[in-house]
């Protein structure tokens, strides 16, 4: 067996193994995503296309003979904008938990609209 065939398998194995555990164990489980999560999702996703985007096509449009240009976006620019996303949104969520913590609303004496 060539070693370069037996590597990729080695990594395939890997890295689906554990996906393949984790979702035999929560296959019949509902998915639920907290606020955090999708506020999370969004932030990634969108830092990283805006990352991806201007490096992408600002290469591009700058340099029209590099050949070699959207590989900026791709490689660089696109990671960096999902880990800005990704560290951006955990503090600012960290911040507005210190912010406003989990108080009970304070009960009215008389409710609105009744004389």
């Amino acid at each position: 067996m060539d070693v370069t065939l037996f590597v990729a398998l080695l990594s395939i194995a890997i890295g689906y193994v554990p996906y393949l555990l984790v979702w035999a164990w929560k296959r019949n489980q509902p998915v639920r995503l907290s606020l955090f999560t999708l506020g999370l999702i969004a932030s990634v996703v969108s830092l990283a296309l805006i990352g991806f985007a201007i490096g992408f096509f600002g290469p591009i449009v700058l340099t029209p003979s590099a050949n070699q240009g959207p590989l900026l976006g791709i490689f660089i620019t696109g990671p960096a904008g999902a880990i800005i996303g990704m560290l951006g949104y955990t503090l600012y969520a960290l911040t507005k938990a210190v912010r406003q913590p989990n108080q009970q609303p304070k009960p009215t004496p008389y409710r609105r609209g009744l004389p």
